[in-house]
């Protein structure tokens, strides 16, 4: 089923049934001759399409209104003089009804009211006429050829309203001769503009620069400093505020035209006063300006927005990925490119960036602005805007960002007050040629209070009085404010420049000549010039800069005003037909804002126009999502909302499609998930009475997927088990991603078993059904699920390796980059890191070949923690710091974590915890318990053993909790558990540790903590296993031998030599002393301040020791110890040293202990190796 803007024709042929019953064979014969000769080739000559016959006529569309008009001209001309020469009985007659209008096709017929109108149409026309709507007449009108007879307004069946109609009859009707080369058959859809079609449409902001600027010289002071700061490559903002007419946008632009020079270029962005505009709409014209500067080399504005919008349509039609759901971190990843291109632009001059009226910008654009302004110290930007204060409450989007841009960039604001008198005095006496007396400029001053507008229209009063200075008669009456001083301005205009101006408003407050001409079809384009020059003379209206036949209003005010004294009548008819031209123009290659269409339609909702309104709000809502623009989609979705609640037609499909279509706008925007599970509540009520069952089952699936808190987890399996009774179990692609959803809301309440066994059931439903998309889901959500199963971990290589074959199979990039992002931490996990880097390059060209966010920042976070692991300190600060650049703010915080994580580990090598260790304390005291265990390896590190044991008490005290940070938690448990001797708790985190044996460990998409053994090797030796300690050890060494040179080799000697020490040398001294070379060559050629210190700390415990001193042996104790090496019992010990057997079995047994050694062999052994026997 399809939707679009087609003329349709409908014919009948009259007295169709009395012919039939005269001679039903003959009739029959005659009308398929008819059809054959004459409406068949007519039909295809314009390019129509006859949609069907009904037995006595035919209903056909048309590509144009103007072919439709032509085709029905034609039929009758050369049917009426065919029935001329027709024998018999059998002449044909038709009449012909046209119309213009939405439609809704399938493989069989068209449907909807314009098809409606176009029969009744039919059923009032004239024998061998033609009838046609308002809407074909405003097409045809002028057109030659045409004589065109008003029928006035005709109540017809079924239609609520009376349509207006208009008859072409016979014989006053020129045939147009079709176009020599027919065009293609296909309907002209209504699409939406591409972002280069709406660049090329958009004109230049008027920016029309005043001749003087008087009483601002503190305010251009301000201005000119921020300027030569920013020439100095020191951006910075100034915003200037004030009441309407004040004078905030002249000063801005006649400061900017000051500045403009070789070396700056200024670039203006206005915003739109109504919802409407396309998304972004003042960066679109900052950059249409730029990219017409031709400056911008390769880079184009129109790329920058239509490469979002390509990554996002790769999704339409196909299975969302089950990890879609960060969609709102995209706009960061826009901002990022615009700012940089704009940052790019700077570094050759100085760029002024001028965006009036912000308190009409849409929120993306103002997040658009705030991004910039992080940037700005470092560019030579300066950012000027303005706004009304007055509309700045603490809900407006831009009080929020005025805190955000105040505290991350150089703020300065203006706020501009009334003129002083003496300025007051000087516009004055600059803007009317005559001396005025000093007590009228008083009286001036005290009821304009110095607002520049004001003082601009009372002059302008003035001048028109001149002629009464010089007779002495002048008694001006004094206008009671700007909105009288306005209307005495338009009392001068004609009644046709006024009636222009009316029209002119509802269309906005920028329109050109070509839609006003459309609008007033019975007026010539000469008079509607000549009306417009009035208005442009009387400074009513200002033509574009750059733009041939576009004008807008000269001060919103004055639009304002205008429109606001319209009847509701009036508003609601010439909204319609203002949407209605748009559409039109729209249909000929005319780009036009999908939501400036809907705008219209919607104030035109009394109208009976919700159809049109609820269809182009969708369509504006869908197109601003693409874009990335959020908030704008959520408003055209709450638009279309409105719509359905107030003119509902049977639309509950659409409302249940709204509401779901609000939920993602709401999860995008940030606006948190309680908002979002509203929503979604919302949709899932609507969805469930009126059983629509697959928005359901998607509406469950973000639910499930919005889930954090574990309390929520039950409530969304129980809305995911009713989705799944209800949705048709053999739409396979719907139920395996159900099932799938299914399985990650049980993952999250730890019932693995279940959960693993919906991964396998949506992963077998999703290959049956031949889906690729759907198949590659499945196998993610399966990752999922069996993510922290270190048992599992070849089965997750097999599937994430299984899903990326599928994803390049389908050719799909977009689709490959989830398993990519699970192959590069489960190739960590086993110590691949080739593999890992080589797949994060994969990534890498992905993310720009698609621009989306989640991908691109995971790329630059996972290239930091290879780098972290490869001992590249210098290039892996540089890509934290990039990824926090992109990522902060854009993902609840999870790119601050691992930032924290990443940098903690930085600077914990690079000697520097000292400098960070009352940062992290204040953090943990903020009650962020997630730094407890980096601060825990803080005390570890710099010997605060106390601090180190009460902490260490806390941390595993409790159940160690199986989230994401339990590997984390375990690192430094042990270490901390091995500085503080606290062998008793060895064992537990022994256990917990095991299952991770021959495989790294890691915290997820930040850090890798090195092989898990080595660990286990620390904890094994406190546990005095001494023989475990070392296989672990070495297992560990050789597992980060095959990674290549990295920073856990030397970490995994030094720990093997601790152990030694700890065991009396075991393997001798000079085993011990290669392990530290080892350990001390390697942590040299990386850097590695912190673990070097350790190694020295080491050596220097291991110097002083002496035979008095060694492992706490005492002299008499070195003494039997010399005497059990030479191989001598305890009786002849006894008798050497003069003392009883009983004393010398304390000392044998003393020996052992300290020595850590089971036997007198053993203790043999260990006195030769570490040479404690007389020679």
């Amino acid at each position: 089923m399809e939707r679009r803007l087609a003329a349709i024709l409908a014919a009948d042929v009259a007295n169709y049934s009395l012919l039939m019953n005269t001679d039903e064979g003959a009739t029959y014969t005659a009308w398929r001759a008819a059809r054959n000769e004459v409406v068949d080739p007519r039909i295809a000559q314009f390019n129509g399409r006859i949609v069907k016959h009904t037995g006595d006529g035919f209903l056909a569309e048309f590509p144009t209104v103007l072919s439709a008009v032509e085709c029905a001209v034609g039929v009758q001309t050369e049917m009426s003089e065919r029935n001329t020469h027709i024998a018999g009985d059998r002449p044909f007659q038709f009449r012909i009804g046209i119309n213009l209008g939405d439609i809704i096709a399938d493989d069989e017929d068209i449907h909807g009211d314009g098809v409606n109108i176009a029969a009744r149409l039919e059923s009032i026309c004239t024998l061998g006429g033609v009838c046609i709507s308002a809407d074909v007449y405003r097409q045809i009108a002028n057109k030659p050829g045409f004589h065109i007879h008003d029928m006035g307004e005709h109540r017809v069946k079924n239609i609520r309203a009376p349509i207006q109609a208009y008859a072409i009859t016979r014989g006053e009707a020129g045939i147009v001769a079709p176009l020599p080369e027919p065009v293609s058959t296909t309907q002209p859809e209504l699409t939406e503009p591409s972002i280069t079609d709406v660049l090329n449409a958009i004109s230049t902001p008027a920016h029309s620069l005043t001749s003087q600027v008087v009483g601002r010289e503190r305010e251009l002071e301000i201005l000119s400093e921020a300027y030569t700061q920013a020439t100095r490559q020191n951006g910075n903002i100034v915003l200037i505020r004030g009441e309407p007419g004040i004078g905030k946008s002249c000063l801005s632009h006649w400061f900017c035209g000051q500045v403009q020079s070789a070396d700056t270029q200024i670039v203006f962005g206005q915003c739109h006063e109504t919802l409407g505009s396309p998304p972004f709409w003042p960066w679109l014209q900052v950059l249409k300006a730029l990219h017409g500067s031709g400056e911008f080399g390769t880079s184009t504005s129109a790329n920058i927005f239509e490469s979002l919008t390509a990554g996002q349509s790769a999704q339409t039609g196909k299975t969302v990925s089950t990890f879609s759901g960060d969609t709102g971190s995209e706009q960061f990843l826009l901002f990022n490119r615009i700012t940089n291109l704009l940052a790019e632009y700077a570094t050759q001059r100085c760029l002024v960036i001028m965006l009036d009226d912000l308190h009409w910008a849409d929120r993306s654009s103002l997040l658009l602005l705030s991004h910039l302004c992080r940037k700005l110290s470092d560019h030579s930007i300066l950012v000027i805007g303005t706004y009304r204060d007055r509309e700045i409450t603490r809900k407006h989007p831009l009080f929020e960002q005025l805190g955000i841009i105040s505290r991350e960039s150089k703020l300065q604001r203006i706020s501009l007050r009334g003129l002083s008198p003496q300025a007051v005095s000087s516009l004055l006496r600059s803007d009317v040629d005559h001396v005025l007396p000093d007590e009228l400029l008083k009286r001036l001053y005290e009821k304009t209070e110095g607002n520049p507008l004001f003082v601009t229209e009372v002059a302008g009063l003035l001048q028109q009085e001149l002629p009464r200075f010089a007779e002495g008669q002048l008694a001006l009456e004094i206008p009671d404010g700007i909105q009288e001083a306005i209307g005495r301005r338009l009392n001068l205009l004609s009644n046709d420049c006024t009636d222009l101006l009316s029209l002119a408003s509802v269309v906005g407050r920028r329109f050109s000549l070509r839609i006003l001409s459309a609008l007033r079809p019975e007026d010539n384009k000469m008079h509607t010039l000549q009306l417009l020059e009035e208005a442009t003379g009387r400074d009513i209206l200002r033509e574009s800069d750059d733009k041939v036949g576009e004008f807008h209003f000269s001060h919103v005010l004055i639009r304002d005003m205008i429109y606001e004294e319209l009847s509701l009548t009036k508003k609601l008819l010439w909204h319609s037909q203002v949407a209605d031209v748009l559409v039109n123009l729209q249909t000929q290659g005319s780009p036009q804002s999908l939501g400036e269409i809907a705008r219209h339609y919607y104030q035109a909702l009394q109208n009976d126009q919700g159809d049109k309104a609820l269809d182009y709000a969708l369509r504006a809502g869908e197109h601003a999502y693409r874009l990335a623009a959020f908030d704008e989609a959520l408003a055209y979705y709450e638009l279309a909302l409105d719509v359905v609640n107030t003119d509902n037609k049977g639309a509950e499909t659409d409302k249940t499609q709204i509401l779901l279509g609000i939920a993602n706008c709401l999860h995008a925007t940030g606006a948190g998930h309680r908002d979002t599970f509203r929503a979604l509540d919302r949709c899932l009520a609507e969805a469930r009475e009126h059983q629509h069952h697959n928005i359901f089952a998607e509406a469950a699936c973000r639910k499930i997927y919005q889930v954090r808190d574990p309390k929520l987890v039950q409530d969304a399996l129980t809305t995911i088990e009713e989705a799944l009774n209800h949705i048709d179990p053999n739409d396979l692609v719907i139920h395996a991603t159900t099932i799938a959803h299914r399985a990650m809301a049980l993952s999250y309440s730890s019932r693995r078993r279940e959960a693993e066994q919906d991964a396998n059931m949506a992963v077998e439903l999703a290959t049956k059904s031949g889906d690729q998309h759907s198949h590659c889901n499945a196998l993610c959500m399966a990752l999922l699920v069996l993510r922290g199963r270190p048992e599992k971990l070849s089965e997750r290589i097999r599937i994430g390796e299984q899903a990326l074959q599928i994803a390049l199979a389908a050719g799909d990039t977009f689709l490959g980059m989830d398993p990519l992002e699970w192959l590069i931490l489960t190739y960590q996990e086993l110590g691949d890191i080739d593999r890992a880097r080589h797949l994060v390059t994969l990534l890498h060209e992905s993310a720009r070949e698609t621009h989306r966010f989640k991908p691109h920042y995971f790329a630059k976070s996972a290239s930091a923690c290879l780098e972290l692991f490869s001992g590249n300190w210098q290039l892996a600060e540089t890509l934290i710091e990039e990824a926090i650049d992109l990522g902060s703010g854009a993902l609840d915080g999870g790119a601050d974590g691992v930032y924290g994580t990443q940098m903690f580990l930085l600077n914990r090598e690079l000697g520097r915890l000292p400098m960070i260790q009352s940062a992290l304390k204040q953090m943990v005291s903020e009650h962020t318990p997630m730094w407890k265990p980096g601060l825990l390896a803080t005390y570890t590190d710099l010997g605060l053993l106390d601090e180190t044991r009460t902490l260490f008490d806390e941390l595993n005290g409790s159940d160690i909790t199986d989230d994401e940070l339990l590997l984390t938690r375990l690192v430094y448990l042990s270490e901390a558990c091995v500085a503080i001797d606290e062998s008793d708790k060895a064992a537990r985190l022994f256990q917990r540790l095991l299952p991770y044996s021959g495989q790294m460990v890691s915290h997820p998409t930040a850090v890798c903590f090195g092989p898990a053994d080595l660990y286990l090797g620390m904890l094994a030796s406190l546990m005095n296993k001494l023989d475990d300690a070392e296989e672990l050890l070495k297992r560990a060494a050789v597992l980060s031998r095959q990674a290549g040179v990295n920073m856990w080799q030397p970490h995994i000697a030094y720990r093997h030599a601790q152990v030694l020490k700890r065991h009396n040398y075991r393997g001798g001294k000079p085993a011990f002393r290669k392990l530290l070379e080892e350990s001390h060559s390697t942590a040299s050629a990386l850097g590695m301040v912190n673990l070097i210190g350790k190694i020295k700390q080491l050596e220097s415990d291991t110097s002083g020791e002496t035979r008095d001193n060694l492992h706490g042996l005492t002299h008499r104790e070195l003494e039997v110890l010399n005497l059990i090496a030479q191989g001598k019992s305890n009786k002849l010990i006894a008798a050497d040293l003069n003392r009883s057997l009983a004393t010398v079995a304390t000392h044998v047994r003393a020996i052992l202990n300290k020595t850590h050694t089971a036997n007198r062999t053993e203790a043999a052994a260990f006195a030769i190796e570490n040479e404690l026997c007389d020679p």
